[in-house]
This record gives structure tokens, C-alpha cells and sequence, in this order.
């Protein structure tokens, strides 16, 4: 909220003509939005309310997370070009949380960190 909001105020003036505008003429603009409008959706959704309204559909829906990091990521690569070692400590930092998602890995996490806790 926060990033789109200076954006909104400092570059843009709160000329929504003008943002109309940037997404038609700027793709990292048009990226950025789309993945704020994802975020706006998991965070709209992400209460108890929603979770029993939307069943099965609520893991569906935040399941959109995978793609709304990669859309993230190309808006900032996009955005911050010139300083690629910035952009790939967010990568991997992303990618480092991802692989926390996948099942084999998730499973020996217990295991890592029982060996490594003080006897």
C-alpha cells in the first residue's frame, strides 16, 4: 500500500488520467498494478469469514501467491534494472521461501532443526 501510494500521490499527483495513461505506455506500471490487485484479493480474503465462505476455493484462490511473486519480481526487475545485485537478493530470498513450500523439503524441516536445538 504503501509503494502504490507514493505513486500515486508523488508521481502521479492522484491524476488518475495520468495513470490510465502509464499503464498504456508502461509495462512495469501495467505488471505493478496487476500483481497489487492480486495481493488486494489474498489480502481481502484472508480472514476467517473468507475461509468458510470460499471453501475449497479460499486455497485456490491464495494459491495465486506463485504467480503474484512472479509478477512482483518481473515489476521490480523492470523497475530497478540498473542495480541487478539488489534485485537478485529479492530473488533469492523469494525463491528461498518457495522451496520452503515444496513437500519433500517441507517435511525435513522438522528434522534440520531438531539437530540443530542445544541437547
Amino acid at each position: 500500500m504503501l509503494h502504490i501510494s507514493a505513486y500515486a500521490v508523488f508521481l502521479l499527483g492522484l491524476d488518475m488520467q495520468q495513470f490510465l495513461i502509464d499503464l498504456g505506455k508502461r509495462p512495469y506500471i501495467f505488471v505493478g498494478a496487476l500483481g497489487f490487485l492480486g495481493l488486494s484479493a489474498l489480502a481481502v480474503t484472508s480472514n476467517h469469514f473468507s475461509i468458510r465462505r470460499l471453501g475449497k476455493r479460499w486455497k485456490q484462490l491464495h494459491r495465486l501467491i506463485y504467480a503474484i511473486l512472479a509478477i512482483a519480481l518481473l515489476h521490480m526487475l523492470w523497475v530497478v534494472r540498473a542495480d541487478m545485485a539488489e534485485w537478485s537478493g529479492y530473488a533469492l530470498v523469494a525463491l528461498g521461501l518457495m522451496l520452503l513450500r515444496v513437500p519433500q523439503v517441507e517435511r525435513k524441516l522438522p528434522r534440520l532443526f531438531r539437530s540443530v536445538q542445544p541437547g
